[in-house]
């Protein structure tokens, strides 16, 4: 079960609604250069992350392996 859970409170894209999401809520509370870590298919906010330093990967990657396997050979 996940400690926090964010809902878009407006109807904006996803990019603009997650980082309104990052700002309001998650920033405040964890700051700005905590480690954060997305999963994330929509390569619009995969961008907006970038901007953040917010490294993001796909539930499959361009290869189709799968991202268990993408996160257990990284490290954190």
């Amino acid at each position: 079960m996940p400690d926090e859970m964010y809902f878009q409170e407006e109807n904006d894209r996803p990019p603009i609604a997650k980082e309104k999401l990052l700002k309001k809520y998650i920033f405040p509370k964890h700051g700005s250069q905590n480690n954060y870590f997305a999963i994330e298919s929509n390569p619009r906010t995969k961008t907006m992350y970038k901007k953040y330093d917010i490294p993001s990967v796909s539930v499959y990657d361009d290869e189709g392996i799968e991202l268990r396997k993408k996160l257990e050979s990284w490290r954190f």
